[in-house]
């Protein structure tokens, strides 16, 4: 009888064969026994058969031992590496697999309420309806049109003037200097405009600077111009008709300036899609609402022009009251309301500022 130590002693790591023919049932008598003993005394060997046991489809990928794995110190454990890989492969796709799921069970949540957020949805569907009603429009005659070259015409020169702002504005931007005043005022005769925040002039427009002000970057959707491949015939069928987009973001400074560029050149739909975009982000932008006012009006949109210079009346930033209210007085009488629009003209009169004259040659036709 051999001793336990020769019975526990490693009997080699199992074949291919060894192991296809142990869990099939084949083996009998001392190939059963010699097996059994490899089983016995080589951990490797017994979980292994625990594997493939359960999953009897892994074992056709099971390789063959090599014969450059056999030396003079015997056989090397080629298996031992083998399932040592696969059990570590295992462990490794079990814990991915149970990550992945609680990761997107904890996820789930926050997507739904993005989904049924419809606050975001109204808002969107709101800047997309504005957007569609601006390219439906069609510009009034040109000759009624208040174009660049007519608004930098009928620009008042403005000065800054040191007016206190209130309170009720919650609104952080610099007011100006009053030292500044004296260097700047212009002759007594000459009528003119008063600013009590900073400004500066974009293709010669004046305009607020909000730069101590804005932080965030104006969101744009930007329609991607993709070509059609030379190898797709026209008898392909269309895979989508919706057009790729992308959001860029631009520096307030810039975006204002490359619409200011679109007003200069008349462009009145395109200008207006920006100064929407602005508002959009920043409600109480004034050069967003006197421009776009302007735009409106050339669009034949009165009653739109009215609401956005009643913005610049009402602001606590006087910078566009005097010519939001001459404009204001133009959009009454081109909508059909002459009454409130000679009332208008006629506060505008009184006020004896830039736009008085012109007050009273419309009024005296």
């Amino acid at each position: 009888m051999k001793r336990t130590s020769d019975i526990l002693k490693d009997q080699g790591s199992l074949s291919q064969q060894e192991i296809s023919d142990y869990l099939s049932g084949k083996l009998k008598g001392e190939s059963l026994k010699a097996v059994e003993k490899k089983i016995a005394s080589n951990e490797m060997n017994m979980e292994a058969i625990e594997i493939y046991s359960k999953n009897p489809a892994l074992l056709k990928n099971v390789p063959a031992k090599p014969d450059f794995l056999s030396g003079k110190g015997g056989t090397v454990n080629y298996y031992k590496i083998y399932f040592g890989i696969t059990a570590i492969i295992s462990v490794v796709a079990i814990t991915g697999i149970v990550y992945l799921l609680q990761n997107k069970e904890q996820k789930q949540p926050e997507l739904l309420a993005v989904k049924e957020s419809p606050e975001k949805t109204q808002q969107v569907e709101k800047i997309e309806n504005e957007i569609k009603e601006i390219e439906a429009t069609e510009p009034i005659e040109e000759k009624e049109q208040i174009t660049y070259q007519k608004t930098l015409k009928d620009q008042p020169q403005t000065i800054p003037t040191p007016v206190e702002i209130t309170d009720n504005d919650n609104i952080s931007i610099n007011k100006v200097e009053e030292k500044k005043v004296v260097d700047l005022s212009p002759d007594p005769e000459e009528k003119v405009a008063h600013s009590n925040v900073k400004f500066t002039f974009m293709h010669d427009l004046k305009v607020i600077d909000y730069s101590d002000l804005y932080t965030s970057d104006i969101k744009k959707t930007e329609i991607l111009l993709t070509g059609t491949p030379a190898n797709v015939g026209d008898n392909t069928t269309p895979r989508n008709n919706e057009p790729e987009t992308r959001t860029v973001l631009i520096p307030y400074e810039k975006f204002l300036k490359e619409t200011m560029e679109e007003f200069s050149n008349n462009r009145y739909k395109s200008a207006l899609k920006n100064f929407t975009l602005i508002l959009q982000q920043y409600p109480e932008d004034l050069n967003a609402s006197f421009y776009g006012g302007l735009c409106y009006y050339n669009l034949g949109k009165f009653d739109k022009a009215i609401t956005n210079f009643n913005r610049c009346i009402n602001h606590s930033f006087s910078t566009f009251s005097e010519e939001a209210e001459w404009y204001k007085a133009l959009s009454l009488m081109k909508s059909g309301n002459k009454a409130e629009a000679n009332a208008l003209l006629e506060e505008i009169i009184q006020q004896n500022g830039f736009y008085a004259k012109k007050a009273q040659e419309i009024k005296k036709n």
